[in-house]
């Protein structure tokens, strides 16, 4: 301890100025921590000998490896074992919980993950290289985040992800699913939507004005299939809902109609589906986007009377003022289309407080603030996404926000198989079984006989057989 203090205090003596001084101590002090966590690797891999060799296991060789952590890159060297009949084996590795081609460790791999879902890849490299003793490329961290990504996906997706869970399944008076869908821009001016779902009990306040989502958990992807699959199974494993009233809130919109969410909602006591009154109100601003006066009155006939007559008048008077300039058929179309949606979803549109629901609190309409954090990153500045990157990119956020992202990367569930790959494989299964090359039809002709005549000349094959034959 008295050499390394001796030598920081060299080091400070040395600098000029008071930014060297502190950059040259975190050159040090990152190569000291290096050094020391080398040693005490190797330490480990020899305390592990005994262990191993009472397995039946041999020594073959020694190996290099070099490992990037949140301290710097690190080389050590480990001993490789063989025994018959086995793979070979690193003892230190599997100490470790390091795979054979893992270049990152585990924390490293979540900090830069969670970083990356910040900020682009660019900012990440540059706040990288400030904050640590190490640097990476945008590149290199746009691997990285695929690489979790796909590790988050398989463990979300596994089907055995459920199967050592050990607490009760939860009977809540209440539970509240919402779900929407963003769209973000896709190579060659495609357009990708990235589909969510979320599931919680209410709210509780945090704060003077704010209020947190209880037992909060959400659901993404890019296949709506995919997404909505594991929502049915993290309800039927989470819940009994024999006793519960689901409330569900959307838009409506393709995906996300009232049919699906009773799917979701299984053998429950009772569910409600409401339409998004954002998204509704949204509607009327651009229906009626020339009759700025009348867009209160609306909302207020919708959501505060809960009148069809109101809302007709408002309609008819926004019909009466078509006259000159207005009377388009443009704007004539927006208000047929205006009274069509209203008609078609009015059930939809009762306000919670004259649904009967009495002691059940109110807590829609939050999908839409929740939509922020994927907007934020994969939205702004023109940004476009692969459909990998931007699966990637979501499966990141969504495991920070259900913080589960270090859960998903420390197990090591087998990933299901995609539902796509399996329809495909039954498919083929199908067709080999019904095809010609395995059911072809022969028609039997029985045994048939032949003799030897000796008429053959013996010049032939069959008269030199029966020369052999016969001599």
């Amino acid at each position: 301890m008295e050499t390394i203090v001796n030598e920081i205090a060299e080091i400070l003596k040395s600098e000029s100025h008071f930014i060297a001084k502190e950059k040259a101590l975190v050159i040090y002090l990152a190569n000291l921590i290096r050094e020391i966590i080398t040693m005490a690797f190797e330490q480990i891999d020899d305390d592990l000998i005994g262990e191993y060799k009472k397995q039946g296991y041999q020594i073959e060789k020694k190996n290099d490896r070099k490992l990037l952590t949140v301290f710097g890159e690190i080389q050590f060297r480990r001993r490789r074992y063989i025994k018959e009949g086995e793979s070979s084996v690193y003892a230190l590795d599997v100490f470790l919980g390091l795979k054979s081609h893992d270049r990152y460790s585990h924390l490293l791999k979540r900090n830069v993950a969670e970083l990356a879902s910040k900020m682009t890849y660019r900012n990440s490299e540059k706040a990288i290289e400030l904050l640590t003793s190490f640097t990476m490329s945008h590149r290199k961290i746009n691997r990285l985040v695929l690489q979790v990504g796909e590790e988050i996906k398989s463990q979300q997706t596994a089907e055995e992800r459920y199967d050592e869970r050990k607490d009760k399944k939860r009977r809540p008076s209440a539970i509240y699913i919402e779900g929407d869908g963003i769209q973000i821009k896709g190579q060659k001016k495609n357009q990708l939507e990235i589909y969510r779902f979320q599931v919680c009990e209410g709210s509780r306040p945090v704060g003077k004005n704010r209020r947190q989502l209880k037992n909060y958990h959400e659901f993404v992807s890019l296949s709506r299939k995919q997404a909505l699959k594991e929502t049915q199974e993290y309800l039927a494993n989470t819940y009994r809902l024999e006793k519960t009233i689901v409330i569900s809130n959307s838009d409506g919109g393709s995906g996300f109609e009232k049919n699906v969410f009773e799917e979701l909602a299984g053998n429950c006591r009772r569910h409600e589906f409401f339409l998004d009154a954002y998204h509704v109100n949204r509607k009327i601003k651009e229906r009626l986007s020339n009759f700025k006066d009348l867009q209160p009155y609306l909302m207020e006939a919708i959501w505060q009377a809960y009148s069809w007559d109101k809302v007709v008048v408002a309609l008819d008077t926004a019909a009466s003022l078509l006259v000159d300039e207005q009377d388009t058929e443009k704007n004539r179309e927006s208000l047929r289309l205006l009274e069509n949606y209203l008609t078609r979803n009015w059930k939809w549109l009762q306000p919670f407080e004259q649904r009967n629901l009495a002691g059940i609190q109110k807590c829609i309409g939050t999908c839409e603030s929740n939509h922020r954090v994927y907007s934020y990153r994969m939205k702004r500045q023109g940004r476009y996404w692969t459909k990998s990157g931007a699966e990637a990119m979501v499966r990141v956020i969504s495991s920070i926000k259900n913080k589960e992202i270090e859960q998903c990367l420390m197990t090591d569930y087998a990933p299901a198989e995609p539902e796509d790959a399996l329809k495909k494989r039954c498919q083929q299964a199908l067709r080999n079984t019904t095809s010609k090359r395995w059911n072809r039809f022969e028609e039997h002709v029985g045994i048939q006989y032949g003799h030897v005549t000796g008429k053959e000349k013996t010049s032939t094959g069959m008269g030199k057989l029966i020369r052999g034959l016969c001599s």
